[in-house]
């Protein structure tokens, strides 16, 4: 009997261990722009959320607290099941990925890419200006 005590109440204590209710976004925004990753979860209860740099596995945030020294990163959260990381003006070295981690035991995570895009640039001097031209003839236009 009390075997059978003992397993519903680990069966009731791994029913509401933290879990991941959704897969972090991939974002991808031009050079200069803000990119927002959010981490869903439930059952979070005394757990805490963290975010890191995947690739140099440098500490971004643990829970409300920001570690990093890069004062483009904030984080935030609406409730206790989603939770952002925020970083302002991205720049080429913030491209990577982004993993929430949950303090479980072992330690529950995921990761979100960030891509950032550059856009073109146009040299003014090359390129074509307004053209008019009569429906069906020939055009060249240059762009560079």
């Amino acid at each position: 009997m009390i075997l059978f005590v003992i397993l519903n109440i680990l069966k009731e204590i791994a029913a509401f261990q933290p879990e991941f209710v959704e897969s972090i976004s991939n974002v991808s925004v031009p050079v200069g722009r803000d990119a927002t990753f959010t981490c869903h979860v439930r059952h979070l209860g005394g757990y805490r959320v963290g975010w890191l740099k995947a690739d140099t596995k440098a500490i971004q945030a643990i829970h409300e607290n920001v570690i990093t020294h890069n004062s483009r990163v904030t984080v935030s959260h609406l409730d206790q099941n989603t939770w952002n990381l925020h970083i302002r003006a991205v720049t080429e070295e913030d491209r990577g990925g982004y993993m929430c981690q949950l303090n479980t035991d072992p330690m529950k995570s995921q990761i979100g890419y960030l891509d950032v895009v550059i856009p073109p640039d146009f040299v003014t001097e090359d390129t074509s200006s307004d053209v008019i031209v009569p429906e069906g003839s020939a055009v060249r236009l240059t762009c560079r």
